[in-house]
């Protein structure tokens, strides 16, 4: 793939600034400006000078294969990486990477379970936690999600499918999808066993969550997972679709052996029409129409999870996966 203009500046080499570096620059502009602090946000929006959170799976290689049924993220639809939560901050001993083989008993790979009884959750501090972030990340703004970059290597088991459409994204049943997850935290641990599956999909700090805590007191975590959605009709599995959507994150090219990076941009201006020229090149990029649109960035709040999932579809496909990253940028 071509390297897009718009998409050349967010690499590695740029410096990401900390919550720390964007207060001093604001109150610097403000004070030896002279220029009103709605002026300030406006330049710090326009140069995009945002921190951000990173999340990794890179080293080896994971193989979603077509075919393979299972509710652990052992299937065809496989859970791959979840970002941190909108407005936190992780502390600097806590890995921000893991490996592609690694097994799913971190916070970052612990594939969701669908809710049996959503109502019944304690999160009596969800809410206080979540206020707590957002005053330690300054985050601000009606849209405070402000930009998500996914980057992506992997390829397709190199042959298959109709010859016209080797080396393209037509015929391409390999491919990447966006879900979301919104977290609740409680004091109450003995309510969520990660052992019993039925009652709560728990991430407890023991299983390699980050330690969050409220008074020196660790506190339980579970995600509640938004998208992709339960089955309508099994409660114990999520609905996935057959074929890649218009929300399709990324395909793979089709028939083709050789590792490809994929570094996709999301940001809470984007407005394109999925039934424009705009929406069209977007497909002929191996992306779904829908996904430039904005409004999975513009419905972020605080306490809310990226994540992406690996898909595969009929006999012989295989989703062939190096690297999965999600970075999350918010307004200071």
């Amino acid at each position: 793939m071509e390297e897009d203009p718009a998409t050349s500046f967010y690499d590695s080499d740029r410096y990401i600034p900390s919550v720390e570096d964007v207060i001093t620059t604001k109150d610097s502009i403000h004070k030896n400006c002279k220029l009103p602090i709605e002026l300030v946000d406006t330049i710090i929006d326009f140069a995009e000078y945002f921190p951000r959170t990173t999340m990794c799976r890179t080293g080896g290689e994971l193989r979603v294969r077509a075919g393979r049924s299972g509710l652990g993220g052992h299937s065809e639809d496989r859970f791959i990486l979840r970002s941190f939560p909108l407005g936190y901050i992780p502390k600097g001993t806590l890995p921000t990477s893991c490996s592609m083989t690694s097994a799913n008993e971190a916070y970052p790979t612990i594939p969701p379970s669908p809710w049996q009884d959503p109502a019944a959750l304690p999160s009596d501090v969800t809410e206080d936690i979540k206020e707590r972030w957002a005053s330690e990340s300054h985050i601000r703004g009606e849209f405070p999600c402000r930009k998500i970059v996914f980057t992506l290597v992997s390829h397709d088991q190199g042959w298959g499918g109709e010859p016209g459409h080797h080396g393209t994204y037509k015929g391409s049943f390999t491919w990447f999808d966006v879900g979301k997850e919104r977290i609740h935290l409680s004091q109450d641990i003995s309510t969520m066993n990660p052992e019993n599956v039925e009652m709560f999909p728990a991430i407890l700090p023991e299983h390699g969550s980050p330690e969050w805590k409220k008074e020196n007191t660790p506190l339980a975590c579970t995600v509640e997972t938004l998208q992709p959605r339960v089955h309508p009709h099994s409660a114990i599995r999520f609905e996935h679709p057959l074929l890649p959507t218009l929300d399709c994150l990324q395909k793979n090219r089709t028939s083709t052996k050789e590792a490809e990076e994929y570094k996709i941009v999301w940001t809470c201006h984007d407005n394109v029409d999925p039934d424009s020229l705009e929406g069209k090149a977007l497909e002929d990029q191996g992306r779904g129409r829908n996904t430039a649109n904005g409004q999975f960035i513009r419905d972020m709040k605080v306490g809310d999870i990226v994540t992406v999932w690996g898909k595969a579809r009929f006999p012989g496909w295989v989703n062939m996966i190096e690297t999965v990253r999600i970075d999350v940028y918010w307004a200071v």
